[in-house]
């Protein structure tokens, strides 16, 4: 998957729309957007918008370290994933065991 997606680093700036342009910009792109969107259910958007009700905009820098943490943990997920051709609980469990990787993933969630 990745190396399909890194054949597109040696390409120039795209200097035009033409529909084979858009087509490969939706297609690496589209993942993503499906991705940032799983967790969207009516759940979520009720804690949302209580939070934003309670809250207001007094706790909105919070988005600034929150998505550079996001950012950086999503690079190096995607660097060891690449070169290694596993998952993240893959090379946690391969360097801690079975018990660490078990609590780990239970912590994420």
């Amino acid at each position: 998957m990745f190396a399909y997606i890194s054949q597109f680093r040696f390409l120039k700036p795209l200097k035009s729309f033409s529909p084979r342009n858009v087509m490969i910009f939706l297609a690496i792109l589209g993942p993503g957007i499906i991705t940032a969107n799983v967790d969207n259910d009516a759940g979520g958007i009720t804690t949302y918008s209580l939070a934003a009700a309670n809250y207001g905009y007094s706790i909105l820098w919070m988005m600034i370290p929150t998505t550079i943490a996001l950012v950086v943990v999503q690079e190096m997920c995607a660097r060891m994933g690449a070169v290694t051709g596993k998952g993240l609980s893959d090379l946690i469990r391969e360097s801690f065991g079975v018990k660490v990787t078990f609590y780990v993933m239970i912590a994420c969630c």
